[in-house]
């Protein structure tokens, strides 16, 4: 006779969570003051868990010690029991407050039996707790793509409620990336005005030191408003906007826009002229939000939004090649791809890159160890790129930063920046001389005098396999350290320091936690504006020197409203 001992078998693994004999892990959960540690088997937690398979190495017999400061005492002891048990009751009242850490540790733990069963939950018995935390949900589910069933309700959800959504106070703290990804959609119900409203009231937002009164507004106001929102403005369909409503609502914020732009909002409305050099994108598609081929923008649409070379936001165009001496063009259409979170099979060719680098700073020509000058040339200035050169080493390290780098001693949250390591695909025999630069030697004498006070390793042991190395954030509240001495992406990449300790990044870039550094290139990222189909030629968008003079302020009261344009609206 065959006994099935199963029930027995896992009423002993289930023991073993309250048993601390012969455990071989002790991880530290929780942040001061809201701290605890817990036992454990490093057996059982390799087996249940991917994460843990990763980071606990076969045991010699020593305790092995975790931090896992993310995750609260409370939330880790249900997770844990989960892991001995393979239960967990959610109907239990006092989960429900907990539901969101849940799914936050139940991803990061990498524990997929989990995440579905949660997701399972919510849908058939607590609809109510999704639409209370839908923001909060929509943004966890852009960033993890194991919530895929939760992420397509939420969708849904949010294409019918999204005008009182736009109008809450939550959506003025939404990361300007995620707030892109909601504003292309093609399926939003909702008025295009009601878009333009949302993304003026999230950029003032930005800037608390504006007067509520927009006819108070300096020229440098508006500047200052056209910086934060530029990137938000290609997405908002101004042709599918009535008259009246670019009359009464866009018309006071005109100068925010480029004058082309203007010029043919102007015409389309008072002479029926179709648009020739903005492309005019088509009105947003009402109905089944679930139809995939109706869930997004065109993104090559949005993209090329511009179809003549224009000034648009006061951005001055001009034709050039990216201007780097320690990668080539592949390398940053691998960066371009990384930031778009391309998939392997479909990654931008160098003649695809949909992004402008310009270049703001470079260590041989303006100081490898120059913290000050960094801060001159590069804080404030929005999406960058920074790519670091390695002492004897044919792989390069770096690190997206999608906001400003700021001059002071604090914490930058970010969703979406993200660290790497790749294998340099440029030639580095002549590099300075390709591209023709003529470097003061005393100027690169004294960089490289400074960096003999770097403290890190001569050689940096890099990973020694070839593919590109990609981290994300997993801690966003520590993703980026504005530093007025030794700014880096958290811990994990101080490139002054020449030190990396892992931290808010979801995997190390390289095996050593020091390198040294030879040199280092920060770009700007901005995306493409043109699209010249006769010249094929790349574009880069380059900051005005002037800005003032490029808003092109001499608009008289016939150009685009006032007395003439009343008129013509009441023709």
């Amino acid at each position: 006779m065959t006994l099935n001992l199963e029930n027995f078998l896992l009423k002993d693994i289930k023991n073993l969570f309250n048993d601390p004999n012969y455990s071989n892990v002790v991880i530290q959960v929780g942040r001061h003051p809201d701290t605890n540690s817990f036992k454990a088997h490093s057996l059982i937690l390799r087996a249940r868990s991917s994460y843990f398979r990763s980071i606990l190495k076969t045991n010699d017999g020593q305790v092995s010690t975790l931090n896992i400061p993310d995750i609260s005492p409370g939330v880790f002891e249900h997770i844990l029991n989960y892991i001995y048990s393979g239960t967990i009751n959610l109907n239990y009242t006092p989960l429900r407050p907990i539901y969101f850490e849940l799914l936050i540790a139940s991803s990061d733990l990498k524990l997929t039996e989990l995440i579905d069963h949660i997701q399972s939950h919510l849908l058939t018995n607590d609809i109510e707790w999704i639409h209370a935390n839908l923001l909060k949900l929509l943004y966890l589910t852009f960033t993890h793509t194991s919530y895929s069933r939760l992420s397509k309700f939420c969708q849904s959800i949010f294409n019918k409620q999204s005008t009182q959504i736009f109008s809450s106070l939550e959506f003025l703290n939404l990361e300007e990336q995620f707030l892109i990804n909601i504003i292309e959609r093609n399926d939003l119900q909702i008025d295009e005005i009601v878009i333009w409203e949302a993304v003026i009231r999230w950029g003032i937002g930005k800037l608390p030191s504006l007067s509520e009164d927009v006819k108070e507004w300096t020229n440098k106001d508006f500047i200052k408003l056209r910086k934060v929102v530029k990137n938000l403005l290609p997405h908002i369909r101004f042709f599918n906007i009535s008259g009246l409503d670019h009359r009464t609502k866009i018309r006071p914020f005109k100068k925010i826009l480029g004058k082309e732009l203007r010029e043919e909002i102007k015409d389309f409305f008072f002479a029926k002229i179709p648009p020739t050099k903005f492309r005019q994108l088509p009105p947003r598609i009402i109905g089944d939000s679930n139809n995939e081929n109706q869930s997004h923008v065109n993104n090559q649409v949005a993209n090329n939004l511009y179809v003549n070379q224009v000034n648009f936001v006061g951005i001055n165009i001009s034709l050039g090649i990216i201007n780097s001496i320690i990668i080539g063009e592949k390398g940053f259409a691998k960066i371009a791809s990384w930031i778009d979170k391309k998939q392997p099979a479909c990654t931008y060719t160098p003649a695809e890159i949909p992004y402008d680098f310009r270049l703001l700073y470079r260590g041989s020509r303006d100081g490898v160890i120059n913290v000050k000058k960094f801060h001159e040339r590069c804080a404030n200035q929005g999406a960058t790129i920074i790519i670091i050169k390695i002492a004897e080493s044919t792989r390069v390290l770096g690190g997206y930063n999608p906001e400003d780098w700021l001059n002071e001693n604090a914490w930058g949250e970010r969703m979406f920046s993200f660290i790497f390591s790749m294998e340099n695909d440029r030639d580095d025999g002549n590099n300075e001389k390709d591209v023709g630069n003529n470097y003061n030697k005393m100027e690169t004498e004294n960089s490289s005098n400074d960096n003999e006070t770097n403290n890190a390793s001569n050689s940096a042991k890099l990973k020694k396999d070839n593919h590109d190395i990609v981290a994300r954030v997993k801690l966003a509240k520590f993703a980026i350290w504005n530093s007025q001495k030794n700014p880096g992406f958290s811990l994990d990449l101080r490139w002054f320091s020449g030190t990396c300790t892992p931290k808010a990044y979801d995997k190390p870039i390289f095996d050593d936690n020091v390198f040294s550094l030879t040199d280092f290139e920060v770009f700007k990222v901005e995306k493409k504006c043109v699209n010249d189909s006769h010249t094929k030629k790349r574009t880069r968008i380059t900051r005005v020197e002037d800005e003032e003079e490029e808003l092109d302020f001499d608009l008289d009261e016939g150009d685009y409203g006032g007395d003439n344009a009343e008129k013509r609206l009441k023709l």
